[in-house]
Formats: C-alpha cells, structure tokens, sequence
C-alpha cells in the first residue's frame, strides 16, 4: 500500500504538468509560495457545478472551476499554507483528493467532506497537520509526510484503508478524537502507522476498526491510549526503542493482539477489555509494569527482557471479569513480582498460570479471594518469594534456585499436589490454615532453613527433607495429616 499511493500521488503531481486533463475530470492547482491561507468551497451557486479556492488572507485571486469527477489535485507553495476544506458546500463530491505540500509548516482541515473518492496527502517538509472531521469517505486516506512533527487526525465514516507515515521526528495520531457523534472514527479498511525513525509518538483510537490496526512507532517514547473502542481484525503495537505506554479501556480485539517494545521500559494497563484470539507481550532490555484489572482472554504470554517487571492482575467486575485461560510470564534477569488478587466483582479466574524467572529477587502473591487452575513457577538465582492466600484448584510447583526464598501460605487451599524446592539459601517455609487436597513434598536445600506448620490440613501424603545446614521444623499439634507422613534431615523437630 504504501509503494501504491506514493508512488502515484508523484506521477500525478510531476507528470501532470504536462497532461491535457479534460474539464471535470480532473483538476490540478498550484498555490503560490506565499504563506496562503485559503478554502475551498462551492461558488456560492449550488446549481452550476462551479467550486473555487479564495483566499482568506488576500495572497492570491480566487480560483474558479468545474468540479472535478475524478482528480483534484491542491499543491502548497514554499511558504506556511492553511487550507480548509468546506464540505458542507461540496454535497456531490465524487474526486480523489491528492494534497501536495513543499517547503514550510502545512495545516489542512476538511470538515464534513462526503466523497467517492478517497484523501492522499504528501508533505515531504515542515511540521505538518492534517485533520479529517466528521467526514464520509470511501476510498482510502494516506498521510505521508517528511521528517518533522505530524499530526493527524480523524472522525468519521471511512470505507478503505487508513495509511499515515512519517519517517522521523514523531507524531501525534488520533483514529478518532472523542467521546460523541461525529467525533468517532468507523474505518472498514486496515489502519497502518509506519513512524520508524526518531521522536515520541502518540496513538489515540476512539471508534471502531474493522481490520487490523498495525502500529509502528520507531525509536522514541511511545503511547498507544484507547477507550470504548474496538479493532475487529490483529492489533500489533512495536517499538524499537524507548519509554512505551498502553492505555485500553473497555476495549476489544477479534483477533490477535501482539505489544513488543526491543528495548526500553515498557508500561501497560487494561481495564474491562477482551482479546478474543490472544495477547502476546514481548519486552527487552527495561523495566516493564503491567496491569490487567476485568481482562479477558483465552492465552496471555508475557515475555520480559532484563530490567525486572511488575505485572498485577484483578478482578474489578465489568462486562468481561477477569478470564485468562492460560496466562504464561518469562522473565530475564531483575527483581519481578507477580500479584493476583480480588478487587470489586467476582473471583478471578486464571485456568493455568506459568511463571519462568531469570535471576535476581522474584515475588510471587497469589491474594485471598484470588483463584487459579494451576501455578507452575520456577525461579533463577535470588531470594525469591511465595504467598498464597487463595485458591488453586490444581498442582502447585514452585522451584527456586540459589539464594533463598520465603513461601508462606495463609488460609490456602490447594486441590492437587504441592512441590517446593529450594537450593542452596536459607528458606523459610509457613504454612497457616491452610488446606492441601493432593499430596505435600518439601525440600529445603542447602544452609539454614525453618519449615513451620500450624492449624492446616494435609490429606495427601505429606514429605518434608531438609539438607546440610542447620534446619528446623517445627509443628503445631492441630495440624491434620491424612496420608504418609515422612520428614527427614532437619536437625531440630520442635511440636508446640
């Protein structure tokens, strides 16, 4: 699409000089290189077929001529150019519109256009801005511009497909721009941001798109915000370098939905949205922060470079609640945490949650009213921490590695078999009120560990080994246990 449009908007715009256009077909008009600021309207005749470009400023002669069925094509000169395009004026409008800009700052609003035709715009130079409001277009609408700061903006109805680029010194894009009637854009085609080089850029989204919407935002801080919105085909959201935002509420996608950021922190928050075929997250190097509050979605995988993370995840209520069916976090090397956790509605539901760390400290909570299938975690070197205070239905795994780690489990209930093992380290392992349905297998490691049990019931077999070091276990004596019982290497068994 991109070679398409621009490459035919410059053989209109160089070999058009030369062509022999037939009245009312196609148009071509070449403003001054004076600083103009102009509309373009009907003659004020609404029966003769007549439109003009006048003049606001008085920098050149209004231009008068028969509206064009196929082309109109508007080149800027050198200097600062406004142009207004007065829909309302122009009822049979049918042309493609093709806007050239040259040298200065261009400003183009086209108000309440209804077309056949579609809008391709190319502004090679200058901090650029093109607004489309409240229009109807059919055809397809392109924003190429150079590498200064552009803005573009649209509401509306649009038949084809949506294409905005600009190869450096960022963007302001905004695929609708508020909250009410004709301020929604409805586009049928796929919209594509193609911003690969250099300086922040920010996409806002209000309305609906039918297609996929695919975002490349380059190097520079980088926002992608939304709300009652939806994107009915794939959602892709890149960045190769710096600081990234996502911002969704009450959002949803049909299709997949993929968020990577190469390298630079990364923060992401989502509240009552839906992701219908999956959400893909993948990070580099920085320190990333998610949020999930009422998400659905059958698979979330989330995969973190270096940095560390924080990655939260509540159930708020809303139409959706919070539905992950498999929910799968890998982590480089960094402290991260991981909280599960009620906030207002029903339980949370998490059909199977795998949690891979790298090395550094690692938190995993798993809060009181939260519910999950199964937890599977394993853990690099670092001191590295366990709570749970809800409900697994499932297994439980967790697997740490060198230096330490705390597990504490509080008003648990566990459904299928639980297995914690811990290497070298001193680890800390309290269970309080808890329940375990399958069967209990503890390994302490290596150094000083304590293993404390009080008021909770076992009904599997229950196995407990320390290692080398000094190693105490110590148990209360309401504490039920409904299979084998076998506990080996600790150096002091203490029952209060």
């Amino acid at each position: 699409m991109l070679k398409f449009v621009k490459t035919w908007l410059l053989t209109v715009c160089f070999a058009g000089l030369a062509a022999e256009l037939h009245a009312g077909c196609a148009e071509y008009i070449v403003l001054n290189d004076q600083a103009n600021q102009a509309v373009l309207e009907d003659d004020g005749d609404p029966f003769n077929n007549i439109i003009q470009i006048r003049s606001t400023n008085g920098t050149f002669d209004t231009i008068q001529f028969e509206q064009p069925t196929d082309i109109l094509f508007i080149a800027f000169g050198g200097g600062d150019d406004e142009l207004t395009v007065d829909g309302e004026s122009l009822p049979g409008f049918t042309a493609d519109l093709l806007l050239y800009g040259e040298q200065g700052n261009d400003r183009t609003r086209i108000n309440h256009l209804d077309t056949q035709g579609g809008v391709y715009s190319e502004d090679p130079h200058g901090d650029n801005r093109l607004q489309l409001f409240a229009c109807s277009v059919v055809g397809d609408v392109s924003a190429v511009d150079g590498p200064g700061f552009q803005t573009f903006i649209m509401s509306g109805n649009y038949g084809g497909n949506v294409f905005v680029q600009s190869p450096d010194g960022g963007s302001t894009i905004w695929i609708g721009t508020s909250l009410g009637i004709g301020y929604y854009a409805f586009v049928d085609g796929a919209v594509l941001v193609d911003n690969h080089g250099y300086g922040p850029d920010t996409v806002q989204v209000s309305g609906s798109l039918r297609q996929d919407l695919w975002l490349n935002l380059g190097h520079g801080d980088a926002s992608l915000r939304s709300i009652f919105s939806g994107v009915s085909g794939d959602l892709s959201f890149l960045v190769e370098s710096g600081m990234s935002e996502v911002f969704l509420g009450d959002f949803s996608v049909l299709r997949t939905t993929r968020f990577k950021n190469i390298q630079g922190s990364t923060d992401v928050y989502l509240v009552h949205s839906g992701f219908a075929q999956g959400l893909e997250v993948r990070n580099g190097l920085g320190y990333d922060t998610y949020e999930f509050r009422s998400v659905w979605t059958p698979e979330l995988k989330i995969e973190n470079g270096d940095g560390g993370s924080f990655t939260k995840l509540v159930e708020q209520g809303g139409p959706f609640g919070l539905e992950i069916g498999r929910l799968s976090i890998m982590n480089g090397d960094g402290s991260d945490e991981i909280v599960v956790e009620n906030g207002h509605g029903d339980l949370p539901d998490i059909g199977s949650l795998k949690i891979d760390n790298g090395n550094g400290n690692s938190r995993t909570s798993i809060g009181f009213y939260a519910e999950v299938g199964e937890v599977e975690i394993s853990n690099g070197n670092g001191f590295d921490d366990l709570l749970v205070e809800g409900t697994v239905n499932g297994r439980l795994v967790s697997l740490n590695g060198n230096g330490g780690s705390g597990t504490y489990f509080d008003g648990a209930f566990i459904g299928g078999d639980t297995e914690i093992h811990s290497n070298a380290g001193m680890d800390y392992f309290e269970f309080h009120d808890t329940t375990i349905a399958g069967n209990t297998d503890l390994q302490t490691g290596d150094d000083n560990d304590l293993l404390l049990l009080s008021n909770s019931e076992f009904l599997g077999d229950f196995v407990a080994a320390g290692g080398s070091g000094f190693d105490i276990f110590a148990t209360s004596l309401d504490n039920i246990f409904g299979g084998l019982y076998y506990v080996t290497g600790f150096d002091w068994t203490w029952e209060l």
